[in-house]
């Protein structure tokens, strides 16, 4: 969460706010932006100590930060003052956070947008080392539904026994309601490591644009 609101607005919490056409209804953000109940208690906790003091966006640096302690160990300081923004818009998140459909070129323009270069990618890409993903986000690399009945595939990069995981996790006939999870990293979903890297190589990387690191010649020079 910490991550896709400083792709949009800078850290000013928009994904927080509840309302049509909010960065929280994004696609790029919903269903898989979850959450919202932790930060709410937290913030509920410190109003409570202290109103009107701490910014909801702070909150959710502190979140991320408590998250990665809790999944590595890392610990590290977040300075505190981020004001809350005032505006949340849906196609902010959808044109600025990069897509799981994304290729090699696409996905290193998005971040030199950002000022972060390939290298500073790769090291961040990392992330997807932890946590859970909708099939919606990769069910095409494992099921060909533009034909009827879907048939079975295995797109490149991914091997065969884990495409075949995957296709019993995500039926044939899923739709973008399909609220069906899989851990983005099958070794060690639940620890912030290296993992992620390790398992490009044996093509057992969830989504497209992960692969992309793998195939790419600059980006797997990393």
């Amino acid at each position: 969460m910490n991550g896709a609101q400083c792709w949009a607005l800078a850290g000013g919490a928009a994904a927080l706010v509840m309302a049509s056409g909010t960065e929280r209804e994004a696609d790029a953000n919903s269903p898989s932006l979850r959450g919202f109940d932790v930060i709410d208690a937290a913030k509920a906790v410190v109003v409570w100590s202290c109103p009107r003091t701490v910014s909801c966006a702070d909150i959710v640096a502190f979140a991320a930060r408590d998250s990665i302690s809790l999944t590595s160990s890392a610990l590290y300081q977040v300075p505190v003052g981020r004001r809350d923004g005032r505006v949340s818009n849906a196609t902010e998140a959808s044109a600025n956070l990069p897509p799981f459909f994304f290729m090699a070129k696409q996905l290193t323009n998005r971040f030199a947008e950002k000022g972060l270069s390939m290298e500073e990618m790769v090291v961040l890409s990392d992330v997807h080392t932890v946590g859970h993903s909708f099939c919606s986000s990769f069910v095409d690399r494992v099921w060909d539904q533009s034909v009827k009945p879907p048939k079975p595939k295995v797109d490149a990069g991914l091997s065969l026994s884990y495409a075949d995981l995957l296709r019993a996790l995500c039926p044939s006939d899923m739709t973008p309601a399909t609220l069906i999870t899989t851990a983005m990293d099958p070794g060690t979903p639940n620890v912030l490591d290296n993992n992620y890297y390790k398992l490009l190589p044996r093509g057992m990387r969830l989504f497209f644009s992960d692969n992309q690191l793998h195939v790419d010649p600059q980006m797997a020079g990393w």
